[in-house]
């Protein structure tokens, strides 16, 4: 996954992004390099950069009557990102209290949102995890989330049950703590 994929996943826009790399490099630029940098209309990149500016993800400086921009230390969104996420779990006991919840049996998630909703989900309940035909997929198509999910499920104590096929057998994620595995005969 590139770094502008990340920035988006982060809360920037797809334009916002490349903006935001491109004064990575440049460093303090004018509105016009930075245009030239991105590919994109000077317009349209003052209107980002007002965005980033309200972000705080950029800041700008007037150095002869003109507007220098400036990419925020890449720290910054870190901290931008854990805020939000205490923000979000200052209300999840009120949210909790107003979900309405019918025994649902079944739920279908896709994508590798979805699969990280239900990664959270087993960490949330605390429950051992039992997987059946098991490929060893989530690592790679979650490569950077799937680390610290497996991190989180071992400190919680967390034990996993998994019926995989013969040829993960070496497989790196059916060697990790807290996971009893059994294998699938090939016939």
């Amino acid at each position: 996954m590139e770094a502008e994929d990340i920035l988006q996943e982060s809360g920037l826009s797809g334009n916002e992004s490349k903006i935001y790399l491109a004064l990575l490099k440049l460093g303090p630029s004018l509105a016009g390099k930075i245009a030239d940098e991105t590919k994109l209309n000077r317009t349209h990149v003052y209107d980002r950069l007002r965005h980033l500016l309200e972000k705080g993800t950029v800041s700008y400086t007037i150095q002869s009557g003109k507007k220098y921009f400036t990419a925020a230390h890449p720290n910054k969104l870190l901290e931008t990102m854990q805020e939000k996420e205490a923000r979000l779990q200052e209300i999840i006991p009120s949210l909790s209290k107003i979900e309405k919840n019918d025994n649902v049996e079944i739920e279908v998630y896709r994508g590798k949102e979805g699969l990280k909703t239900i990664l959270q989900d087993y960490l949330r309940e605390k429950k051992d995890v039992f997987i059946m035909g098991f490929t060893g997929a989530v690592a790679h198509e979650l490569k950077y989330f799937y680390p610290h999910f497996q991190k989180k499920r071992v400190k919680l104590g967390i034990k996993r049950k998994i019926l995989a096929d013969t040829r993960l057998w070496n497989h790196a994620a059916v060697k990790q703590e807290l996971t009893e595995v059994r294998f699938i005969p090939k016939e």
